[in-house]
């Protein structure tokens, strides 16, 4: 015990040195475990070599409770020896505390699986499919699991299936339900269980004690079929497969069915000779498929054909060859059961109660009796024995004499060895095996072998001891070797972590109690560090001295701490050397010295360490040389590349008294490449509260940039600059870290104050930050930056985080001012943005010229600009706020809601998976005029000739609506655009499932009234579409772009458009559209350019047809009205088309096809009288003819069209001629032509669609002016 706590102090020294290089880095961290659960999946197969998948869903959870579920899992089998998954998991959840992970125990406290199924497969050449190869231990060496504890485990529809070479002995396990219940505090737990066995009833209850590691001792009531009883006893190596040492206890009524539901394959004689009824106790051993079998049996039978009472084994290992199973052995035993006494007669110890059997030939004679041929076996509650000899001169009266050869032999060392009064702290098998002879008073063991086995290591010795009695002599030299000393130091309170191996040879001389271990070697290895030592101790007990020189090498000090579960950011090669001296309870390690070399540089530990243990005092003098700072960027995870050929000197003292760890003197230089100077110095009082530390650093640098670029900021050119930063601790526990950083160069400056408490499980802080920058130009030009400011600048910040929020969360204020620029920011943010933020934004310019880097286009200058605005994010992560602007004499304001997006990467986002985006928002402003914000357009209209149609095939873009559904409105008090003057405008805006319906009214618009209505149905293609445009009363001088213009008339338009259309395009649309086209003015101005087609293209052109006047830039009409019915895309007048202008009467008859945009049309102007225009100047008849975007008029001079006013000859001329019959017969220029369209119009809109489509296909084919002539 001595020697392993010694071991434990050296290493825990050495970890202890390890930790005072290493800066804990603490990183809390959320991750959603199922996005990655293919990779766990994949990571874990490669960890246990098994194609392992999760199909379903994998969470784990280090609070309130450490959980982890998983659904779906699947384990394959290896390959060569099965098909089948080895484990199918349809949902399991496990709970485990984490510390007691750290002393290498893993502590279930809930356990629940559903429906899971193993199935075992064995092959004929040992190979199993639940053999893996994670934990290979060399021969001789134990496994380096950790302990598991299950506090609670329930397990429903569970199932286990055995099959091996011999179909025979395939087995096949259901559980129905099994808890599972171990209290805290406790190792014993409760069981019961309820299925079936190779289809026989199972019904368990009991407990199962844990015991060691691997270990399981066993202790449960059965009813299995017709068998009752209870099973005791333990499995071991229950990772690895699991070898049974199992009791067995029970009562059959049927020992047929009984036997064949373990042995199938019985045969008809095997199940005559156990019909019956039996009692029988055994003990299972070994290993299912290689060399189960069952021992130690002891059965009774009563039937018709054999009353027996015998001992012996039956293997279930399956036979090699056919024919019946392996017989049988039996022997008739003579038994005692007070074998302790007969030991006693040879000075001899049983301390524990034990039953012997033997047998054997007494022969002799009275006076000199013997017993030759003695076997015997006895068994105890802690041991066994068996020996083989002889006794002789029995019942004599010289001295009896014996010679035996003795084995004995413990399953439970460490309650065997307790029963002689000897502490061991270990659980084990123990062998002890030598050669017994003399008489009472002269016995002696020669040839003593002993060999105790124990999950933490083998010991080995051989020797002799004798004469028994007081003064007996022991000659012991022994080997003890360990392949996990986790486990050897464990029981002696002591910790260390797996993958050491340890041996000691020495030889054990001298009395009871004055025995000294001499000639020591001791080494302990691993693959990352190798301690050796020699030395005496002695004499062995409370007092015993030490004096073992040791050294310790590691060739890589990372991984070394690692399994130390320490995080190491240094590696390298570690030396130590010292001497362990003293007693227990006063050890001291003198002479220390510490040596590490790395890629990063050289650090030396040089002193002493006084009184090892919780109390242990030190004095330590350290020494570091960093040559190259870029070297430490793979270890403290920072872009230090910047940082190449910059180095550190510096010293410290550790020192360690009254319990008190802390560092001293702290002093350095920094120096190398761009440090004009540098330094820095500071002190720890206190290790375990690193806030009671102060440290200062001082730099002259070159530039900047070299020490900004890690941040983002690169300089352009070299900046020189002076930086100092300060942090200053208390020694008053919870207390915050005092920050302060200065930076200065040419023309700019840098702030930081403030608190930081970075020591508790979240890092609060409240920092305030000012930088300052005389041209905002010239500091862009040197970081490379692109701001477009220009001038002095300020940024100021006030950050604060406290207790209640999250890493990732802080509140606060930004403000920033440039010239004419003012805004900030003020709210509670996280970064990414998620639910809970609350933020609010303002700024303020006084003219948009301020903006011009800011804004694309062109703007005009209404005045000031105010722009307020405050959101937050909700619980669904949905954003949503208001906002107020104001320009000049204009505002808007209004309220919107974002839902089905995604802000984690703000200021990218995406959209909810399965999700759309839906927007939902109210606006309104009181006056907006458009005008004074935007210029007029430059850039002139294209003409129509240099368009190929007027409607385009290319197909609308609809993909929007699809990905988002919207809900808005506007209410505008009076909005002004160049195109009209709205008041009193309420809109709304709807996107649903891919259908868009706009709505638009308004009390006011140019003097009359406004109502347009758009509806787009992209569910079906092609799409419906429908267009409703009511304008009443449009005056045009209320027209802002005409408001200059000087009219003698105010005139008043009214436009009405409902049409309805199915496609895909536009044209598509139009080519499939019906409705009306209406549009009406009385004393109203047009002008001659400038409009859209109809009025431009034909209208404009028509009222110059026989007008002498001179041109000027508007037609003045006194009234006038266009009327189409629109059927499949085919606009038709029936004389609902008529112009009337002070000169001139126009009446129009015809129409146009929007399918391919042709225009049939014929004209016949009347002179108005007393007007000052002749009829003599006017043609009868005009025609148009090409297309909407191309149209052409030409007179008919000869009047063809009129004196051809009959139905023979309009066969001839397609049509036209009935249009002219009609107008000749109807119209005269004094009419009221503008009532009587009026009224056609209605006339129109009421006759059957197939009648539109009559006239127009008559007038499809037009004969040319000289065809037109012909006979």
């Amino acid at each position: 015990m001595a020697i392993m706590s010694r071991k434990h102090l050296i290493l825990s020294a050495v970890g202890l040195l390890v930790v005072l290089l290493i800066l804990p880095v603490l990183t809390l961290q959320y991750f959603n475990w199922d996005s990655y659960r293919d990779r766990v999946a994949v990571w874990v197969g490669s960890v246990i070599e098994r194609e392992v998948s999760i199909s379903d869903r994998l969470d784990f959870r280090l609070w309130p409770t450490t959980r982890l579920s998983v659904s779906g899992l699947q384990v394959s089998s290896p390959e060569g020896v099965s098909d089948l998954p080895l484990v199918n998991l349809a949902h399991g959840e496990i709970e485990f505390a984490i510390w007691p992970l750290l002393s290498g125990t893993v502590v279930i406290n809930r356990l629940e699986l559903d429906a899971p199924s193993i199935t075992l497969v064995s092959g004929s050449e040992g190979e199993a499919n639940w053999h893996f190869d994670l934990d290979q231990v060399p021969d001789g060496g134990v496994s380096t699991r950790p302990t598991v504890i299950v506090r609670d485990a329930l397990v429903r529809q569970g199932r286990v299936k055995y099959s091996g070479p011999d179909p025979r002995l395939n087995q096949d396990l259901e559980l129905n339900k099994l808890e599972l219940t171990l209290p805290e505090g406790t190792r014993d737990s409760t069981v019961t269980a309820a299925g079936s066995l190779n289809g026989s009833a199972l019904e368990l209850q009991g407990s199962l004690m844990l015991v060691g590691d691997d270990d399981l001792e066993v202790s449960l009531n059965l009813v299995l079929g017709t068998i009752s009883g209870g099973v005791t006893g333990t499995v071991s190596d229950l990772l690895d497969g699991g070898t049974s040492d199992l009791n067995l206890s029970l009562v059959t009524g049927d020992l047929t069915q009984s036997v064949a539901m373990f042995v199938p394959g019985l045969t008809e004689r095997a199940r005559g000779l156990a019909s019956g009824t039996a009692q029988v106790r055994a003990t299972i051993r070994g290993r299912a498929g290689t060399d189960l079998r069952i021992d130690d049996i002891d059965l009774t039978t009563r039937s018709a054909l054999l009353r027996l009472t015998a001992s012996g084994s039956i293997s279930l290992v399956p036979p090699r060859q056919r024919g019946p199973l392996p017989s049988t052995r039996f022997e008739v035993l003579a038994e005692t059961e007070q074998l302790d006494e007969l030991m006693g007669l040879y000075q001899g110890r049983v301390p524990f109660a034990a039953s012997a059997q033997a047998r054997g030939i007494l022969t002799g004679s009275l006076g000199n009796f013997r017993v030759d041929d003695v076997v015997i076996s006895a068994s105890g509650k802690h041991g066994s024995l068996s020996a083989n000899g002889y006794l002789e001169r029995l019942g004599g009266t010289t001295k009896p004499w014996m010679e035996f050869t003795a084995q004995a032999e413990t399953q439970k060392l460490g309650d065997f060895t307790k029963s002689y009064g000897i502490k061991f702290p270990y659980t084990g098998t123990g062998i002890a095996a030598g050669e017994i002879r003399g008489h009472p008073g002269d016995t002696h063991v020669r040839n003593l072998e002993i060999q105790l086995i124990t999950e933490a290591a083998t010991i080995e010795a051989n020797g002799s001891i004798g004469p028994f009695g007081k003064a007996v002599q022991f000659d012991l030299p022994f080997t003890i070797d360990s392949q996990d000393l986790t486990k050897l130091a464990e029981p002696l309170g002591a910790t260390l972590p797996v993958g050491f191996k340890g041996q000691a040879a020495g030889r054990l001389v001298g009395m009871p109690k004055a025995v000294d271990v001499k000639d020591i070697k001791l080494s302990v290895t691993s693959e990352l560090i190798d301690v050796s030592a020699r030395g005496v101790i002695g004499p062995l007990g409370a007092s015993a001295v030490f004096n073992m020189p040791f050294t310790a090498q590691s060739g890589d000090l990372a991984a070394l701490a690692k399994v130390f579960d320490l995080d190491s950011p240094f590696g390298g090669e570690v030396g130590l050397s010292a001497i362990l001296e003293g007693t227990v309870g006063a050890l001291d390690l003198n002479g220390v010295s510490v040596q590490l070399d790395n890629d990063f540089g050289r650090f030396g530990f040089n002193g002493h360490v006084a009184s090892l243990g919780p109390d242990a005092e030190l004095e330590l003098d350290i020494d570091a040389a960093v040559p190259d700072l870029a070297r430490l960027e793979s270890v403290f995870d920072w872009p230090l590349d910047q940082y190449s050929g910059v180095g550190l000197l510096g010293r410290a003292k550790l020192l360690r008294e009254e319990s008190q760890l802390r560092l001293s003197g702290v002093d350095g230089k920094i120096n190398g490449k761009g440090i004009r100077s540098g330094r820095f110095f500071g002190q720890l009082p206190d290790l375990t509260h690193l806030a009671s530390g102060s440290i200062t650093v001082t730099l002259a640098v070159d530039d900047l940039g070299q020490f900004t670029a890690p941040l983002g900021l690169v300089t352009a050119v070299a900046l020189p600059a002076r930086l100092s930063a300060n942090v200053v601790g208390t020694s008053k526990p919870g207390s915050p870290l005092f920050v302060v950083f200065d930076g200065v160069s040419d023309d700019m400056q840098l702030q930081i104050n403030g608190q930081v408490s970075p020591f508790d499980k979240k890092t609060t802080f409240a920092l305030n930050s000012r930088f300052q920058a005389d041209d905002v130009a010239k500091a862009s030009k040197i970081f490379g930056l692109t701001i477009p400011l220009d001038g002095p600048f300020s940024l100021e910040t006030e950050l604060r985080r406290d207790a209640s929020q999250d890493t990732k969360t802080v509140n606060g204020i930004v403000r920033m001012s440039s010239n004419n620029l003012n805004a900030a920011a003020q709210g509670v943010f996280s970064w990414p943005l998620r639910s809970g933020n609350q933020m609010s934004l303002q700024f303020e310019v006084p003219s948009l010229a301020h903006l011009s880097q800011w804004l694309p286009g062109d703007y005009l200058d209404p005045g000031p600009l105010r722009f307020k605005s405050s959101f937050g994010i909700d619980e669904q992560n949905s954003p949503s706020g208001d906002f107020a602007v104001t320009l000049g004499n204009n505002d808007l304001s209004g309220d919107a809601r974002i839902q089905g997006i995604n802000l984690g990467k703000f200021p990218e986002f995406s959209v909810n998976p399965g999700e759309k985006i839906r927007i939902a928002g109210k606006f309104e402003s009181s006056r907006l005029n458009l005008m004074e914000i935007f210029p007029p357009r430059k850039e002139p209209r294209p003409a129509p000739e240099s368009q190929a149609a007027l409607f385009s095939n290319d197909p609308i873009s609809v993909d929007w609506l699809q990905k988002f559904d919207l809900d808005a409105t506007l209410q505008a008090d009076d909005l002004v655009s160049r195109g009209f003057e709205a008041k009193g405008l309420s809109t709304d805006i709807a996107v649903a499932d891919g259908v868009l319906d706009i709505s638009a009214r308004s009390g006011e618009f140019s003097g009359g009234t406004f109502r347009m209505d758009i509806g787009l149905n992209t569910k079906t293609i092609p799409y419906d579409t429908h267009f409703g445009f009511d304008i009443k009363g449009l005056v045009l001088n209320r027209v802002p772009a005409l408001e200059d213009v000087r009219l003698p008339l105010e005139g008043a338009v009214d436009v009405q458009i409902d049409l309805s259309g199915k496609g895909v395009s536009p044209k598509e649309i139009v080519s499939t559209a019906s409705g009306s086209l209406l549009a009406r003015g009385v004393n109203t101005y047009i002008p001659a350019s400038g409009l859209d087609v109809l009025t431009n293209s034909i209208l404009a052109q028509v009222l110059n047809i026989g007008n002498p006047k001179k041109k000027s830039e508007f037609h003045r009409l006194d009234c006038g009205l266009l009327g189409f019915r629109v059927v499949d895309g085919i606009a038709m007048s029936q004389d609902t088309v008529a112009l009337k202008t002070p000169d001139v009467t126009y009446l129009i008859r015809g129409g146009f096809s929007l399918r391919d945009e042709s225009v049939v049309l014929l004209i016949n102007p009347k002179a108005r009288k007393g007007f000052g225009i002749s009829a003599a100047n006017l043609t009868n008849f005009y025609r148009v003819g090409g297309t909407l975007l191309k149209p052409k008029i030409e007179a008919d001079p000869e009047g063809i069209l009129k004196t051809g006013a009959t139905w023979g000859f309009a066969a001839a001329t397609a049509g036209l001629s009935l249009l002219a019959q009609g107008l000749v017969d109807k119209f005269t220029g004094s009419q009221d032509v503008c009532g009587m369209a009026d009224m056609n119009q209605q006339t129109l809109l009421a006759e059957n669609p197939d009648y539109v489509l009559k006239i127009w296909k008559r007038l499809q084919t037009v004969e040319t002016p000289d065809s037109a002539g012909k006979p």
